[in-house]
């Protein structure tokens, strides 16, 4: 039985492929926001799943734990906060 939710609409975790599609990014760009401090680490499940919880990846959208000078994109943090709200 797996840790993971199942509810689709109010995931409490996001995949790496989630976070693409949300911040329409490439993978290879979520791992470099982690790597940059943009982007809280994921958790480990198993050897091959990762996941992010859902408050760690809103605070980061919110600015309250992760807001490099660098990296100030407000439009696109208004849209996914947009989202996010249109999915609960």
């Amino acid at each position: 039985m797996s840790n993971l939710p199942s509810d689709p609409k109010h995931p409490s975790y996001f995949s790496v492929r989630d976070l693409c599609q949300l911040l329409k990014v490439s993978k290879t760009t979520i791992f470099n926001y982690i790597r940059n401090g943009q982007l809280p680490e994921p958790k480990r499940f198993t050897k091959r799943t990762i996941r992010w919880p859902r408050e760690a990846v809103v605070q980061a959208l919110h600015g309250t734990k992760h807001e490099p000078e660098e990296f100030k994109v407000e439009d696109r943090w208004g849209q996914v906060m947009e989202n996010l709200k249109a999915k609960k």
